[in-house]
């Protein structure tokens, strides 16, 4: 795998993950949104 395909790969990563909307899951601490883990 050359370095070309690798940083290729991240961004169709990124691009794909992006574009999810999350709005729902938000929660609020202290003035802020945040994501969850649990």
């Amino acid at each position: 795998m050359t370095e070309k395909t690798t940083k290729e790969e991240k961004k169709s990563v990124y691009e794909t993950l992006s574009k999810i909307d999350v709005k729902q899951y938000l929660k609020k601490k202290m003035g802020l949104d945040y994501l969850s883990w649990a």
